[in-house]
Parts: C-alpha cells; structure tokens; sequence
C-alpha cells in the first residue's frame, strides 16, 4: 500500500521555491493563490497538478 503524501495549501506563492522544499519533504501543493501574472507560467511549469487561484485577497 503506497503512502498517500501530505496535501498543502501555498498562500502568497511566488513562483513556489518554499513549495519546492515542502515537495522534497514529501508534500504536495494542491492548491496555490497568487495575484502576481508574471509568476503564473513559472508556477504552473513548477506544478502541473496544483490549482492556481490568480485572485487578489482583496476580492471577495
């Protein structure tokens, strides 16, 4: 039976270098919110399978 990894939630991303040690910890980002465009297509290239939320915080 394979382990299944421990699931996070990234806010405030970046382009997902704390993500990444969290992914070598044996994490996995599902979800990620971050209202920066010009780090979504480095994020999205860092992690295929996590949901990108592109909306300000401020939004409601």
């Amino acid at each position: 039976m394979m382990a299944q990894k421990l699931q996070i939630v990234s806010l405030f991303s970046g382009c997902g270098g704390l993500d990444k040690g969290f992914e070598n910890a044996g994490f996995e980002t599902v979800l990620a919110n971050k209202y920066d465009k010009s780090i979504w297509a480095t994020f999205e290239a860092n992690f295929p399978n996590a949901l990108l939320d592109r909306r300000s915080i401020k939004e409601k």
